[in-house]
């Protein structure tokens, strides 16, 4: 049985093209045959109905991001360079990550790489210029008009591929941009001679254009020598489709082609151009050209679902936010609760990049009506805290007291990060929170272990409160803490670990049982009376802690 791969089957499925599909499905569905489709995760929700199943390939882990990342340093001779944490991030993408290791080689890779500087270093050194020892047949000043040509090759190619609105040129395509560049390169040269009766200069003239057409040769030539543009068969294209939306973003805007942006500005939902306007908007503010940018942004805001996911999504990558822009995202934080719940889970990512402008979402989306955009943000806290401590300081103390208890436990889950930053503010404010409902309550004895490093007084009241209570998960959750109460005040621990070994929970009294058998290694003394005590009852747990204190010789009086 024969089949068929289908790679970037999202720009294949759009538009038009998704009957032009279903059409060639259903055509080899009738012969028995096998398609394999590659889709983007978030393009592939538009096309899943025209798939019979899914495979869906799991982004690397940092452990295989990791071990790939030291095989590119040996294969590089690049020893030196760390994975770091913006280095990490790029490489999630393994073509990034060869990308990276290409254009950087010797050298040490930048701290503050992102994925839209590796691009502009491809371009430069894949693009813009000519390595050492290519084209070795052109002298000085000729490589470095080659290198101009085949800039504006590459620009002119990725122009053509989205007024074609394909991926894709067939080799007669590239004939037809170089016959273009040619004439056009002729007329500025004969123009500047019109009314030249000089013979040596229109000699001279004739003589650049002939040099001209092997130079864009030359130009093309390298491109696919460098692997930015690849054959297949009779067509050219890119090497990822990735670069081609960047290449795309670059040659519209320097080329300041208005007719192709306005395009792209008034079909912002066509599926095919989503990755390109991406590009423009981040190109545009890199290229400070932030009117563009806003007009972009603003309207991808604005239009409908996946535009609006795209516009939060591009919070992650923008370098930096204008106060104008930093409306637009206000607004999404007040639109449908779709919009809101996303823009909520997108924080973690958005704080580390943009402190500001996350804590003032954070302020407005943390008095949703909604509970889940509520507890989303909650969830955010322990990453606010690293920019904005006094902010998710505040917030942990109200959310935690929200009127929905999923809230509240996601909010109290940030107390271990505030132990670890403010000791003082953790203390008194688990000291408030451990008479709250019990899920706060819950969630002030997972703190206790951390309590104990900064404030063991404070955690030993605790534990004597929260052991006692009423929840058997509160219960459990501060039984955890006794083997850390044995270190630092054995006395008050004796008598928990009695009482606990008696709780009508097994899991509790399983816990407290293993303390016990850790106060019998550090004090025997103490534990001996214990044992004698707790002898007579029948539950296993306490049997088999006592059992092995004996086997283990822990015993003394």
């Amino acid at each position: 049985m024969s089949s068929y791969l289908l790679d970037t089957l999202d720009v294949i499925a759009t538009d038009d093209g998704i009957a032009r599909l279903d059409d060639f499905l259903t055509k080899v569905k009738g012969e028995n045959r096998v398609v394999i489709g590659a889709s983007r995760p978030l393009e592939f929700e538009k096309i899943e109905e025209l798939t019979m199943k899914t495979f869906e390939l799991k982004p690397f882990s940092d452990d295989e991001i990791r071990r790939l990342f030291d095989k590119y340093k040996a294969f590089y001779n690049m020893e030196g360079v760390e994975l770091r944490l913006p280095v990490l991030e790029v490489c999630r993408n393994p073509l990034h990550m060869r990308m990276l290791f290409e254009v950087y080689q010797p050298n040490e890779i930048p701290e503050d790489i992102n994925t839209q500087k590796l691009y502009d270093r491809y371009w430069e050194k894949k693009v813009a210029e000519i390595r050492i020892g290519a084209l070795s047949h052109l002298d000085a000043g000729k490589k470095r008009k080659a290198e101009e040509v085949k800039e504006d090759l590459t620009k002119n190619i990725a122009a053509e591929m989205l007024a074609s609105k394909q991926i894709m040129l067939s080799k007669s395509d590239i004939k037809n941009i170089e016959d273009e560049m040619r004439e056009d390169y002729s007329k500025i040269q004969y123009a500047e001679v019109k009314n030249s009766t000089d013979v040596t200069i229109t000699q001279t003239i004739k003589e650049l254009i002939i040099e001209y057409d092997t130079i864009i040769d030359d130009a093309y030539h390298d491109l696919l020598d460098e692997g930015v543009l690849r054959e297949q068969a009779d067509s050219v294209e890119f090497f990822h489709q990735s670069f081609f939306e960047y290449a795309v973003a670059r040659a519209l805007i320097e080329k300041e082609d208005k007719e192709q942006l306005e395009y792209l500005f008034n079909n912002m939902t066509l599926w095919g151009n989503r990755g390109i306007i991406q590009q423009v908007i981040l190109y545009a503010k890199r290229k400070k050209k932030d009117e563009m940018a806003y007009k972009f942004l603003k309207t991808l805001s604005e239009t409908n679902l996946y535009t609006k996911i795209l516009a939060i999504d591009l919070l992650k990558h923008i370098e930096n936010i204008l106060e104008n822009e930093v409306e637009i995202y206000q607004s999404v934080a007040r639109d449908e609760i779709g919009m809101r719940e996303y823009l909520a889970g997108s924080l973690k990512d958005v704080i580390p990049k943009h402190p500001r402008v996350a804590s003032g979402l954070i302020e407005t989306l943390c008095r949703d009506e909604n509970r889940t955009v509520r507890r989303v943000v909650a969830e955010a806290l322990p990453e606010l805290f690293e920019v904005n401590p006094e902010l998710a300081t505040a917030l942990i103390e109200t959310l935690s007291r929200d009127e929905d208890w999923s809230v509240g436990w996601a909010a109290t889950g940030a107390l271990p990060k505030l132990v670890e930053i403010n000791p003082e503010v953790a203390t008194a404010l688990a000291k408030s929170l451990s008479g709250d409902r019990w899920t706060v309550r819950w969630a002030v004895a997972e703190v206790l272990p951390e309590l104990f490093e900064v404030n063991p007084e404070l955690a030993t009241a605790l534990i004597g409160t929260l052991s006692r209570d009423e929840d058997y998960f509160v219960r459990r959750t501060a039984a955890k803490a006794l083997p850390k109460l044995v270190e630092v005040n054995p006395e008050v621990e004796t008598g928990l670990i009695e009482t606990l070994s008696r709780d009508k929970d097994s899991v509790v009294r399983r816990v407290a049982t293993e303390a016990l058998l850790k106060l019998a290694e550090l004090y025997p003394q103490r534990a001996h009376p214990m044992v004698e005590r707790l002898k007579d009852v029948e539950y296993i747990e306490i049997q088999k802690a006592i059992a092995e204190i004996i086997r283990r010789g822990l015993l003394r009086s």
